[in-house]
C-alpha cells in the first residue's frame, strides 16, 4: 500500500522516495537523545551534577571515606562540587567537615600509638585549612607521643 495524505490523496513521488530516510533519521535522533540524556543534561543543567556530587560527598563522609585516591572520597567529591560552582557554601562546609573528621582521626591515631597515620590525617586537615590553632594542638600531642 502506498503512503497517502489524510484526505486520501497520494504523496508525491519525492516524498515516497525520501520517507524511509526521514523516518530513519528521526529514529536515530530519538535514540541519540535517549542514550545521551545524562551527558546532555549535565551540560545543560550543571546544577544537578553539583547536587549529586554534594550528596555523594555527604554519603562518603558518613561512611568514613575522607580521602581516596580513586576519587571516591568525601574530599574529592566536595572539591569537585566546589570547582563547578565556587559560590556554593555547601561544598566549603563539607570540606570543613572533612577537615574536622581528619583532625579527630589524627587524635585517635595518636592515642592508639599510630603516629604515621596521625601524620597523614594531620596533613589532610592542614590541606583543608582547618584552623591553625586546632592543628597546632594536635601536632603538640603528636610531638609528645
Amino acid at each position: 500500500m502506498e503512503p497517502t495524505r489524510p484526505g486520501g490523496a497520494r504523496l508525491p513521488a519525492a516524498w515516497r522516495r525520501h520517507a524511509p530516510w526521514l523516518a530513519g533519521f528521526v529514529v536515530l535522533v530519538l535514540l541519540s537523545l535517549v542514550l545521551l540524556r545524562e551527558p546532555l543534561g549535565e551540560r545543560l543543567w550543571p546544577q544537578a551534577r553539583i547536587d549529586r556530587l554534594l550528596a555523594e560527598g555527604r554519603q562518603a563522609l558518613a561512611e568514613g571515606r575522607l580521602d581516596q585516591a580513586d576519587g571516591g572520597g568525601a574530599r574529592q567529591k566536595f572539591e569537585a562540587a566546589q570547582a563547578l560552582d565556587s559560590d556554593r557554601g555547601e561544598a566549603r562546609a563539607g570540606l570543613a567537615q572533612v577537615g574536622q573528621a581528619a583532625l579527630a582521626r589524627a587524635r585517635s591515631a595518636i592515642s592508639g600509638g599510630r603516629l604515621a597515620e596521625a601524620r597523614h590525617w594531620l596533613a589532610l586537615a592542614a590541606d583543608l585549612q582547618v584552623p591553625r590553632a586546632q592543628v597546632a594542638a594536635v601536632v603538640a600531642s603528636l610531638r609528645q607521643a
